[in-house]
């Protein structure tokens, strides 16, 4: 079978679709197990597709399908079936593969159940199937009401609807329930997080944490559940606990290298909030230094950095970094404002008065004088230093 399946790809990689689907047909047919099926087996498809066979594709897969059950490589047969339906004009059909996908979840490896939650959730948001829209919530509504409450199909499609409505729970609390919770793939996992991130439910979150890491420990959320457990410990005093986690995250091999800049961010920060500040400048520091995470979180470590600094009486180098920050990242309004404020708080530590009124010239040419209760103690400072006297 495999070496059927080479010439197959020596077939197909030379443009001769035809006999490369001879030779995949044949190694689909000599093998022996589902696995030595599976390459041929998509490989076709993958040729069908080129010649646009789109029912062909449908039948293949439904077969394929019904023949190997929990076997098979469901999720990837179930995208492709959905996308032979809306290349034929028929998404109705598209959407009973994908609601029919949900109730036959236990086919699913792991968190494959997510591939169909999250294409159903584009469609809701692409305008080119606006005419389906209303089918599709009362499609969605009908399953979710013919479903047994608790199920895993039924937390699904409270999850596709509480996305479809930008997270908006539509007051059902039900997905916000230690029940749910350990049902929940990733993609609701992250739902309720956000969820409950405005909560005082602290201890739901570190079940969602536990739950993502320790049954999807490879997937993208969690970072982002990661995120809200740790900045719920900041805001509830934990810094211990904030750090913790956040080590053990930094230490998780698993975790996309690229988005753990914030998780450092946050350790960072748990440090500075225990006054271990010249740890969490060398955390800091060690943030600027790596290119994958430049970015939005380049303003915001900076600040930081000059923060502590300031803390600790060394006025001028903080001053340097507040400086930094609005001279290079003038587009991060935010930690551009914060750090025009305490530059002027560092200008004055050096009594330098002319410099604060330039600075504070500056901001009101940017119009960075607002209303924010920052600005309105800046103003007051000022007022009682008799710097200003607007």
């Amino acid at each position: 079978s495999e070496a059927y399946s080479f010439l197959g790809d020596l077939y197909a990689g030379d443009g001769d679709l035809i006999e490369g689907l001879y030779y995949y047909n044949y190694a689909i047919k000599l093998a022996q197990n589902i696995e030595q099926i599976n390459y041929p087996l998509f490989q076709k498809i993958d040729i069908l597709k080129i010649q646009k066979d789109y029912k062909k594709i449908i039948f293949v897969l439904k077969d394929y399908i019904n023949q190997w059950k929990e076997k098979c490589s469901y999720a990837n047969a179930i995208i492709s079936i959905g996308d032979a339906y809306k290349k034929l004009d028929e998404y109705p059909q598209s959407l009973q593969i994908y609601l029919d996908s949900i109730e036959n979840y236990y086919y699913f490896n792991k968190d494959e159940i997510d591939k169909i939650l999250k294409i159903i959730i584009d469609d809701f948001r692409n305008e080119e199937l606006s005419p389906y829209f209303d089918v599709m919530n009362n499609w969605i509504y009908e399953r979710l009401e013919f479903s047994e409450k608790g199920s895993i199909p039924y937390i699904a499609y409270l999850t596709i609807l509480s996305y479809e409505n930008d997270n908006n729970f539509n007051d059902n609390e039900f997905l916000l329930s230690e029940n749910s919770i350990k049902k929940s793939s990733p993609m609701t996992l992250n739902l309720i997080s956000q969820k409950l991130s405005k909560t005082e439910r602290l201890d739901l979150i570190i079940l969602i944490q536990k739950q993502i890491t320790s049954n999807f420990p490879e997937s993208d959320y969690v970072i982002d559940i990661s995120e809200i457990l740790i900045n719920s410990y900041l805001l509830n005093e934990k810094f211990k606990e904030a750090e913790l986690l956040a080590k053990n995250i930094v230490n998780n091999d698993s975790v996309n290298y690229s988005r753990m800049g914030s998780i450092h961010k946050l350790h960072a920060d748990s440090l500075r909030l225990q006054n271990q500040f010249i740890c969490a400048i060398e955390e800091y520091e060690n943030i600027l230094k790596e290119r994958e995470w430049k970015g939005e979180l380049t303003p915001e470590v900076l600040y930081w950095i000059g923060h502590i600094y300031f803390e600790i009486g060394k006025y001028d180098l903080a001053y340097q970094y507040f400086q930094r920050v609005y001279i290079l990242y003038g587009n991060y309004e935010k930690w551009v404002r914060e750090s025009y404020i305490m530059s002027i708080y560092c200008l004055d530590k050096s009594d330098s008065s002319d410099a604060i009124i330039m600075t504070y010239n500056e901001m009101k040419n940017l119009k960075l004088i607002d209303d924010s209760e920052e600005i309105k103690n800046l103003i007051l400072f000022l007022k009682k230093k008799k710097i200003i006297d607007e």
